[in-house]
């Protein structure tokens, strides 16, 4: 259990003069700490999760944030989501974070120049996969069949197998039938990386995951 000077920390962030002093960063950090608290269900941390996704959907914040800074964001979020008290809450904090991992994502495939890695892909897609339920009508649905390609072109290789595996999942759960090119690029990656398997400790059920997954897709 949390001391109760991290009750009284969610407490003091989660006021409005303390968050508008906080960068980018410092949310990414503040958000971290609700992730690794043994408190994550209690209801000063539900409410500084619910004004930190908040204040991070903010354009003027996510303006001045990095790539890299989002990302850690999104995999935060992720972690946070699949602790059933976060999942499971009612209301606003579980809302707020879906609504940042939406325009987070979409903030991050929409900047001009910049190139995504493999685990950074992933991490977009994984997320999204975990919290969100996506429709072809979505933006963030179309800006992910669409943009994707070119950030895939563009991975260093080898890449991992797992991180191909978490991508080929969340194209399948949300039935990209457009995806084929996308799935060829990964398919080339693939083979970039079998080489890479037996020093990576891949999964037997990732190999099966990219297996199947292509195979539904293409």
């Amino acid at each position: 259990t949390s001391s109760p000077l991290y009750f009284d920390m969610c407490e003091r962030v989660s006021q409005g003069d303390a968050l508008a002093q906080l960068s980018a960063v410092d949310l990414v950090t503040a958000l971290r700490s609700i992730v690794i608290s043994a408190d994550e269900s209690s209801a000063a941390a539900l409410t500084l999760l619910q004004r930190l996704s908040k204040r991070l959907r903010k354009q003027s914040v996510q303006e001045n944030a990095s790539t890299e800074t989002l990302i850690e964001a999104l995999e935060a979020s992720h972690r946070l989501w699949r602790k059933n008290s976060v999942r499971m809450a009612e209301g606003s904090p579980s809302k707020e974070m879906r609504s940042m991992v939406y325009t987070l994502s979409q903030d991050i495939l929409s900047r001009p120049a910049v190139k995504l890695s493999c685990d950074k892909v992933a991490t977009i897609c994984d997320t999204a996969r975990a919290t969100l339920e996506l429709s072809s009508s979505d933006k963030l649905f179309q800006l992910i069949e669409t943009q994707l390609v070119e950030h895939v072109r563009n991975f260093s290789r080898p890449v991992s197998v797992y991180h191909l595996a978490r991508i080929l999942q969340a194209l399948e759960s949300w039935q990209m039938k457009n995806a084929s090119e996308l799935v060829e690029e990964l398919g080339d990656c693939l083979e970039t990386a079998v080489g890479n398997i037996r020093t990576e400790s891949v999964s037997p059920g990732a190999v099966n995951s990219i297996l199947r997954c292509a195979a539904l897709l293409y």
